[in-house]
């Protein structure tokens, strides 16, 4: 993922910086100089004619390069000074201009001019000429060096080139002329990438907590986002440069490629070692050194904060304090995910180590969290947070070392952190924990009844004195009553007034709410009255629809009839009776006026299918005919009155019998 470059090719660098520029084809309009006002300068002007936006570089031969999206119709003039005395090719050329949505392709120009300076004069050594670029294709990114080296600093920029090649890379163009990627999603699955450095140059950015590949892989995909509009897939590093002698290829061709510039001239001596790879983005040292820097703060941060912790633990616990609940993390959790142990607690002390477990990867370290998330291990916590909860601290460390994968993290008060802590120092010669976060227990108790749908502590509290739900605690606290003494008083007033004799809960609330209810001049008794007497009167009229309903329905069907198949007098299955291996029997049906023969199949569609049988209801000219068919099962037929429920007809038929009624 990182090329080494040998002594021998490191001298081949340090004598490619300093060649001059090769020859690059003449311009003409598109690129004019002039000398400027100030000594060794020139203003140069790059003139795009085309319909639509594009890209271009301008890069003054020595090291200077300069990019613009430019409009059509604009001139883009850039003042340059040169350091020293030389022949310096100027070249404007089109390339890949990335700005979001406004991302632009390359112009169709490659024009160039040389330009003289000696002592403060500046002037053009060649008179500027054009050649069409549209069907030539642009020379590899990196493919020179610079006349002068850069600075320290930069030498150690990275930069960012793309493959053109690579399917999740390719642009299109939009009606505007703009460049965009063809495919946004692609870079959404990953992409690859290879870093082309000397490791010697960023030494001081290397750290175990940091390696310079995840380092870097930070600005990358930043990078890549803005390009593809979006958060990007995994990154994948691959090592793609291979040395022989002088030379050095690319023996596989990632998306992007991070080369330092100082590495650059070695890899562009070959030009097909860059061939269709496009400069894109410039990752400076600076921004490497910030991340590192901002990285080791955070460190040092986390230490400050893991000392002062381990100060008050040490406080704590001498006190035996049981105001305050910390854990420590004892392991990284695998394939049985994470697990959290406890000691068996009860009410409050209870309430709190479970408010403190269901913060969850809120008080776990940075690192910690960073492997559940590296390992696909989910940190969610459910009602039941806790794997195993010991009798004693004793019972806990013995299993631990039996037993580790039991738990990853021990959450308890500070005095029996502290007793796991030293046995583990005792044992195993140093540190192998992480001392989390320590809170007070007030707010993790809260933590635990809002969980548990209170809105806290006090309220779940108040519930359990009066053994009412978290629903009736919010009722009442909206009627003016949060506490047991609030309570009682309700009570006591709901009684003296003759409204009722219990204490529940729930009678509480509905004399509250009868109260509240009753206009000027009434009580919740005279309120609780009135309902009740409502309530009569509607279950009254019920009654008497219900009544008069069935007798309609009499009136139309004065018989019932009730077809059963089974054994024993228990109904089994209707159409086993009417299907047999080889014949089938029906069902004939007159009632009223309609007919119908059911075959075997339908035979439960001719009523309501009960546990009794199928219920027919039956007009006053009705006939039933049907046949058994089964070897077993009998068929029976009952017709009752519908109005009283009386038997008018019953027979049971074997195989081959009818069963049958008229009227």
């Amino acid at each position: 993922m990182r090329l080494v470059l040998p002594h021998a090719l490191q001298r081949t660098v340090q004598a490619l910086l300093m060649l001059p520029l090769s020859a690059w084809s003449q311009s003409g309009e598109a690129l004019t100089l002039q000398a400027g006002t100030e000594p060794k300068s020139v203003v140069a002007v790059v003139r795009h004619s085309e319909s639509n936006p594009c890209g271009v570089e301008l890069q003054f031969g020595d090291g200077r390069a300069e990019k613009r999206r430019l409009e059509p119709g604009e001139a883009w003039t850039v003042p340059h000074t040169y350091s020293t005395d030389g022949q310096f090719t100027v070249k404007a050329v089109g390339t890949l201009v990335v700005r979001g949505l406004k991302t632009a392709g390359g112009c169709k120009l490659d024009a160039s001019t040389t330009v003289a300076v000696q002592g403060n004069t500046a002037s053009l050594a060649t008179a500027p000429s054009a050649s069409p670029a549209a069907a030539a294709a642009p020379g590899p990114a990196g493919a020179q060096a610079t006349a002068n080296p850069p600075a320290a600093d930069e030498t150690r920029d990275l930069l960012v080139l793309y493959h053109q090649d690579a399917s999740g890379l390719r642009m299109v163009s939009a009606l505007d002329g703009t460049k965009r990627l063809a495919s946004p999603e692609a870079l959404q699955r990953g992409y690859s990438y290879c870093i082309v450095m000397y490791p010697q140059s960023y030494a001081a950015l290397n750290s175990a907590s940091m390696p310079f590949q995840t380092l870097v892989q930070r600005p990358l995909d930043r990078i890549v986002s803005t390009l593809a509009g979006s958060k990007p897939g995994p990154a994948r590093a691959m090592d793609c440069v291979q040395s022989r002698g002088n030379e050095v290829f690319l023996q596989q061709r990632p998306d992007f490629l991070l080369v330092q510039r100082q590495a650059l001239p070695v890899l562009a001596r070959n030009p097909k070692t860059l061939e269709r790879y496009e400069s894109f983005q410039t990752i400076k040292v600076e921004t490497l050194e910030r991340i590192v820097a901002a990285d080791q703060a955070r460190q040092q941060q986390a230490a400050d904060n893991e000392r002062q912790r381990a100060g008050q633990l040490e406080e704590l616990a001498t006190a035996d304090s049981r105001e305050h609940v910390g854990s420590l993390s004892l392991r990284l959790p695998g394939n049985e995910g994470l697990r959290y142990c406890t000691l068996s607690y009860k009410d409050a002390t209870g309430a709190a180590v479970l408010g403190y477990a269901f913060k969850g990867a809120d008080i776990l370290s940075n690192s910690f969290r960073a492997h559940l998330k590296e390992q696909r291990i989910s940190a969610t916590v459910g009602s039941r947070p806790f794997h195993k909860a010991y009798g004693s601290v004793e019972e806990l460390y013995l299993d631990l070392q039996k037993n580790p994968e039991n738990c990853a993290v021990y959450v308890d008060f500070p005095k029996q952190l502290r007793m796991v802590m030293k046995a583990i120092e005792r044992d195993q010669g140093k540190r192998r924990y992480e001392l989390n976060e320590i809170l007070p227990v007030a707010g993790l108790r809260d933590a635990w009844a809002q969980r548990s749908g209170h809105a806290d502590w006090a309220a779940s509290e108040f519930a359990s004195s009066i053994d009412a739900s978290s629903d009736q605690v919010k009722a009442l606290a909206g009627l003016g009553v949060s506490s047991k003494s609030q309570f009682d008083q309700a009570v006591a007033e709901m009684k003296s007034s003759k409204y009722g004799t219990g204490n529940s809960a729930g009678e509480v609330l509905a004399y509250l709410n009868d109260k509240q209810a009753a206009p000027k001049g009434q009580t919740a008794l005279s309120v609780k009255q009135d309902r009740e007497r409502q309530a009569r009167a509607a279950e009254e009229q019920q009654k008497a629809e219900e009544r008069k309903r069935q007798a309609d329905h009499a009136r139309e069907f004065p018989y019932t009839a009730t077809l059963s198949c089974g054994m024993g007098g228990r109904h089994m299955n209707l159409v086993a009776c009417f299907s047999g291996q080889h014949t089938k029997t029906q069902l004939e049906l007159r009632n009223g006026s309609q007919y119908k023969m059911y075959q075997a199949w339908e035979v439960g569609q001719a009523g309501r299918n009960t546990s009794e049988g199928v219920v027919i209801p039956l007009r006053a000219n009705f006939a039933l005919k049907a046949q058994n068919i089964h070897e077993t099962l009998l068929l029976s037929l009952k017709v009752q009155e519908t109005a009283t429920g009386r038997t008018l007809y019953e027979k049971s038929a074997g195989r081959f019998g009818v069963v049958a009624a008229q009227d």
